[in-house]
């Protein structure tokens, strides 16, 4: 599997000129009926991807729900049985899977909330992704989404989202990238579980700030380089991580924010405790900051050695951890199902300017051994 660059995703290059615009949402001319979304849903569970028709259809129908049934600030009630936080995923499907199997079926008693980083990293990207939307438009009001930081153009032309994507429907891009973007410019950046617990990918500003301000934000793109508050806020909420001391953080978006800031924004916003993402916890689940904050990671062995958990809100607004797992990044029996496929040829990939053909020489030195990796699912070369 890939190795992660790193533990802490670094903020990538400068990009030269504006990111996408976001354009005003669009009634989807041919949505997908429960029916068809519960057969997507079994199909994926199964590994195997929907038709590039059906997965444009399913985009579309998501951005326009989130477009206009969602907002910046999501207020949600306390759960009358749970609500199951699940943190990072990084494409990941494996994880997915776990999940879905261990915690059940979304229903008001069990809800879900995905708190952002679906997709990079892990090849599984495109699957991870097509399921929560399923899931979501399933359960429109049990299952919810919150924006990471990689759910941006920033993260996913560097950290191979964009690759996954074009390896998994070659002949449906650019067209499929714009609309992924565009449904991850209308997600929400934070949710407020029964007025007591902020759930949020990242974190908190340098500056103290208030849900009203939150609120206040405008979805889209997420701004660079941020100027003024409100687009530092933007990005302190996806880039933010909680430390003993406040700084400038070493991912070159967000702020290292101190217990001090912590106990000063819940108490400023009436707040108890906060759950948030974005950092790899060898359990996955860690709390900070005198229990003010719990992190969740729910992408296991993505550092290599990490296991993964959620967080757990009950009927009280109580957080615990749940269970520990560790699932591997390539199950046995997927790599026996690679023997039965056919060869692959160049030519399933279609006509698209987002492949070229080239040539690799590679020269072995005495002693040293090389490993070549195909993944049937996504044809990507690694070496």
């Amino acid at each position: 599997p890939p190795t992660p660059l790193s533990r802490a995703s670094p903020m990538p290059s400068p990009r030269k000129g504006p990111l996408s615009p976001t354009p005003s949402p669009r009634r989807p001319p041919d949505p997908l009926t429960e029916l068809e979304l519960q057969h997507m849903l079994m199909q994926l569970g199964d590994r195997k991807l929907p038709a590039g028709e059906d997965a444009m259809r399913l985009i579309e129908q998501v951005r326009y729900h989130l477009a206009t049934e969602c907002s910046t600030l999501m207020r949600i009630p306390r759960p009358s049985g749970r609500l199951i936080v699940v943190g990072d995923l990084h494409g990941h499907f494996n994880d997915l899977l776990h999940a879905r199997h261990r915690y059940g079926h979304p229903s008001e008693q069990n809800q879900c909330l995905f708190n952002g980083d679906f997709v990079d990293r892990g090849v599984w990207g495109p699957e991870v992704l097509l399921t929560l939307f399923c899931m979501k438009l399933l359960h429109k009001n049990c299952v919810w989404l919150n924006r990471g930081n990689h759910e941006s153009e920033l993260c996913t032309d560097v950290y191979g989202f964009k690759t996954h994507l074009a390896c998994a429907y070659p002949n449906f891009q650019p067209e499929m990238h714009r609309l992924v973007h565009e449904s991850f410019n209308q997600l929400p950046l934070c949710y407020v579980v029964g007025g007591e617990v902020l759930v949020v990918h990242g974190g908190l500003p340098k500056f103290q700030a208030t849900l009203r301000d939150i609120a206040r934000l405008r979805r889209g793109p997420v701004p660079f380089p941020g100027k003024g508050e409100a687009e530092l806020l933007f990005q302190a909420l996806l880039w933010s991580d909680p430390k003993e001391r406040p700084g400038k953080s070493d991912r070159g978006l967000g702020w290292h924010f101190s217990e001090n800031n912590t106990k000063t924004f819940l108490e400023r916003n009436s707040l108890k405790r906060m759950v948030r993402s974005h950092e790899c916890v060898d359990a996955g689940y860690a709390s900070t900051h005198g229990d003010m904050i719990t992190t969740v990671f729910s992408a296991s062995n993505y550092n290599e050695k990490n296991n993964a958990s959620v967080a757990i809100i009950d009927s009280h607004c109580r957080i615990t951890p749940g269970e520990m797992w560790n699932e591997e990044y390539v199950r046995a029996e997927w790599i026996e199902e690679i023997g039965k496929h056919h060869d692959f040829e160049s030519t399933d990939l279609g006509n698209s300017a987002d492949f070229l053909d080239f040539e690799v020489t590679i020269a072995r030195t005495q002693g040293e051994k090389i490993g070549i990796e195909l993944s049937m699912d996504h044809p990507l070369l690694e070496l």
